[in-house]
């Protein structure tokens, strides 16, 4: 599950079972952290997830920004939450691309989520077969 954090929604996206291939599946929308993580860990349990992968916003200067802090904050709620692997992974331009591919904001953070797996995961397969 690759997961494409933002303050008020967050997208969603799947892989297939052999990781090979993401695509964007729900974008949440919240009030509070707790909801989240309920919400993700039943997403989890229906989907039998075995991996959770989350953007993490870098900026290009190295420092450590809001946004960078915040999905830092979120991931270690969901490190406490759940009884999964929960990585972070350099998202950085997904935001962008994802405008490339989709016009439609409600879509925005899905589509981001689906950028970020695919490139979590094509980083995956690059390290096992160099």
């Amino acid at each position: 599950m690759g997961i494409d954090w933002g303050e008020r929604e967050v997208g969603i996206a799947l892989s297939d079972p052999l990781q090979i291939v993401a695509t964007g599946f729900t974008t949440l929308k919240y009030h509070s952290r707790e909801e989240l993580v309920r919400e993700i860990g039943k997403i989890i349990k229906d989907k039998d997830i075995r991996e959770v992968v989350v953007g993490l916003p870098r900026r290009t200067d190295g420092k450590m920004g809001w946004s960078e802090e915040r999905v830092r904050e979120f991931v270690e709620k969901l490190k406490v939450s759940l009884s999964i692997p929960v990585k972070m992974f350099d998202e950085r331009y997904s935001t962008a691309l994802a405008k490339k591919f989709s016009g439609r904001k409600e879509e925005l953070h899905k589509i981001s989520a689906e950028i970020l797996l695919q490139s979590y995961l094509d980083y995956l397969h690059e390290r096992e077969n160099p």
